[in-house]
């Protein structure tokens, strides 16, 4: 069963909390024991005091990049600048918009953030890799943003108390050379997947087409036995000619 002791407090059975098993030699750790985190500035049209510098909103942060053309700008003074300033290997998530979306940032130059960013900067050495995927499945499976159980929306507080799984250092960059590895099939996999939903959409469409082109044929076929017209014959033809480059070669009634 899994426990968590906070200060001198006796230790509080969180088996109701955790969302899967872990191995034995991991734990479950509050995001707050491994992150400082903080939210951005808000957006203040009436403060032109400090440096004017530009920022990031959500609208900027997608799923493991950023979009970066035409960036707004806005003043900071130089406790905000430190404050709501991101560096490389800093991992951004949503708080607002798309609720936990996230994404490292990668770039040499610092960027700032809006309030409706989280910047989560590591205490000590981990992989962020890691904690971007495990926001990728927390997000998706709908433990974050989802419906029923999941958590609505990610105040600074909710971010604080999510529970994250724990290995060692070395198990968390192995799992994400994994992901890595495998990722690339599970690209092809979506969209073939998506090919199939797509077919599945089109196909009474194409099913009711034709239907009508063999009732067409069927049609001229009848006309063209009851009054042996090589002409009827010649349209018949063409119109064969033209359906089998239109659906394959392998169409015929």
């Amino acid at each position: 069963m899994p426990y968590e002791k906070i200060g001198k407090n006796e230790s509080v059975c969180i088996a109701d909390e955790v969302p899967f098993e872990i191995p034995e030699n991991w734990e479950w750790v509050r995001l707050g024991a491994l992150f400082q985190h903080n939210t951005g500035k808000a957006l203040n049209s009436s403060n032109h005091s400090g440096e004017l510098l530009t920022y990031i909103t959500t609208s900027n942060l997608y799923w493991n990049r950023f979009e970066i053309d035409n960036l707004r700008e806005m003043y900071f003074s130089e406790a905000e600048i430190q404050k709501c300033t991101a560096t490389k290997g800093d991992l951004l998530v949503c708080e607002g918009g798309d609720i936990g979306r996230a994404a490292i940032w990668s770039y040499g130059t610092d960027i700032r953030i809006q309030n409706y960013i989280h910047r989560l900067r590591a205490y000590s050495e981990i992989c962020v890799e890691y904690y971007y995927y495990i926001f990728f499945l927390y997000k998706h499976v709908g433990w974050i943003g989802g419906k029923g159980i999941g958590i609505q929306g990610l105040s600074s507080n909710a971010l604080h108390s999510l529970l994250f799984p724990l290995p060692p250092l070395q198990e968390q960059h192995r799992i994400v050379a994994k992901i890595k590895e495998i990722a690339p099939f599970l690209d092809k996999y979506e969209q073939t997947e998506q090919h199939l939903n797509d077919l599945n959409v089109r196909f009474p469409e194409m099913l009711k087409k034709l239907s009508t082109i063999r009732n067409e044929f069927i049609a001229i076929a009848t006309i063209c036995r009851q009054t042996n017209s090589n002409e009827c014959m010649k349209e018949r033809t063409l119109r064969l000619s033209f359906w089998q480059v239109k659906m394959g070669r392998n169409f015929s009634f």
